[in-house]
């Protein structure tokens, strides 16, 4: 009797831990994402900075000067896309981990269900 009991314990103590793990395995895989998702933001606007530094670094007279200050505005139209995109990025990495956490919660719901359920009816009688 109590063997059958020490299993049955085990065996729902392994399929209490399976959504700690899945949790855990899809914040890790979020958080390398949202981490490479930086790196390259990162890079991405160092690149337009150097760019810049570069560009004014060459200005030597007024005629220089006044294409610099011409770029400016196709700079300025860069940088404002590329947040954009960088924004509506970020938003569907965010969607993508709320849909997964939510499918997640739905299994894991019912995963309790049907572990409760021998016990709740158990009880019941």
């Amino acid at each position: 009797m109590y063997d059958n009991l020490l299993q049955q314990l085990s065996e729902q103590s392994q399929k209490m831990a399976e959504p700690v793990s899945e949790i855990t395995s899809l914040a890790v895989d979020y958080i390398e994402k949202i981490s490479q998702f930086q790196v390259n933001a990162v890079k991405a606007y160092t690149e337009l900075g150097m760019e810049q530094l570069k560009n004014a670094a060459s200005i030597k007279d007024p005629e220089s000067l006044q294409s610099f200050i011409g770029q400016q505005t196709d700079m300025a139209q860069t940088v404002s896309k590329k947040i954009a995109e960088d924004a509506q990025s970020l938003a569907k990495l965010g969607e993508v981990f709320a849909a997964d956490i939510q499918s997640l919660a739905k299994k894991d719901l019912a995963r309790l269900t049907e572990m409760t359920a021998p016990f709740l009816s158990a009880a019941g009688q």
